[in-house]
This record gives C-alpha cells, structure tokens and sequence, in this order.
C-alpha cells in the first residue's frame, strides 16, 4: 500500500512539472514572438519612437536629427558639388556626416539663425505692404 502512495505522488508531481512545462514553453514562445517583432526594421523604429520621454521631446530630437541631416548634405553639395572624383565623394561623405552630427548635437544657433532670417524676410514684406498701402492711401486722397 506504500507502494502505491509512492507512486501516485510521483506521478502526480510528474503531472504538474509536465503543467509548468508547457506554461513555460508557451511564455517563451511569446516571449520570442515579442523579441522577433522588436528586430524587425518596422519594430525597431517604432520602439525608437516609443515616448520614453514626452512626446514633444521627441519631436525636438526628430526635428534636431532631420536639420542636422539636410545641413550636412547641403554642406556637401555647396562645397563639392556633383564631382565624379572618387576620393572627394569619400571625402565629401565624410564632411557630410560631421556635420550632420555636430548641427544635431548643437541645432540651437541653425534654428536661431534660421528663425531671424525668417522673421527678415516676413518684416521685409509687412514693411513693403504697408509701404505699398501708404502710397495707396495716399494717391486715393489726391
């Protein structure tokens, strides 16, 4: 009769290692179905993107990264232009890619610089409208 006891607590502990070891395996299926949907390049980008921070500081950092791309490449394309010279485009990307790191690191003089020449432009135009609305006024009251 101990025998038998035995052998049913042996198989009952059989039974319920069997139970944590199909619930282990279907967590680490889960758990590979996350980390594969995590490599993916959509997955990637979207964890990038994901607010560990508020969102607008995100988007600064987006904005930061996107000046600093376009100032590198524009950078190139001033300096360099379409040269077919293997060593220059070497040399070219290489700028490229310094520049385009520093002015995202430090985008606050560019996005100051290109603010003031901005509000330049639109007081140039105010001034010229309200010049033209002046002379406007002026030859209606003669």
């Amino acid at each position: 009769m101990n025998h038998k006891n035995a052998i049913e607590a042996l198989n009952e502990n059989i039974r319920l290692m069997e139970i944590e070891q199909a619930k282990a395996l279907v967590s680490l299926k889960e758990q590979l179905h996350v980390t594969g949907e995590l490599l993916t390049p959509a997955g990637f980008i979207r964890n990038m993107l994901k607010p560990s921070a508020p969102e607008a500081d995100v988007k600064i950092n987006v904005l930061d990264a996107v000046i600093g791309i376009a100032t590198g490449f524009l950078t190139k394309k001033v300096l360099l232009g379409s040269t077919h010279n293997p060593l220059m485009n070497i040399a070219g990307t290489i700028l490229q890619a310094g520049v385009a790191t520093f002015v995202s690191q430090h985008p606050d003089p560019i996005k100051n610089a290109a603010s003031k020449l901005i509000d330049r432009i639109f007081t140039k135009k105010d001034k010229q409208e309200k010049n033209e609305d002046e002379t406007t006024e002026k030859l209606k009251n003669e």
